[in-house]
């Protein structure tokens, strides 16, 4: 699976020295940036957003997020689930 090679390439990065993922978009919420970040945050790891010059903020799991049995699912309401196996 691309998402599983691209965070063991990611996480292999940060084991060697400090490592930033970059996109065009400032803040997490509205971009792919806030799944991955919310993967790493569910597997225990910190991640930091650099919102602008001098300006960081730690990442918050998504409130609908959970991990469990080694994925992370995505609970819409207590009706409707939508999981994605990462």
């Amino acid at each position: 699976m691309a998402f599983q090679e691209g965070i063991a390439e990611l996480l292999t990065l940060a084991r060697v020295r400090p490592t930033a993922m970059l996109c065009a978009e400032r803040l997490p919420q509205p971009c792919h940036r806030a799944m991955i970040s919310d993967y790493l945050t569910a597997s225990g790891i910190v991640v930091i957003h650099i919102v602008d010059e001098g300006q960081r903020m730690p990442h918050c799991l998504n409130g609908v997020a959970r991990w469990a049995e080694g994925r992370l699912i995505y609970d819409r309401s207590s009706s409707q689930q939508q999981e994605w196996e990462f």
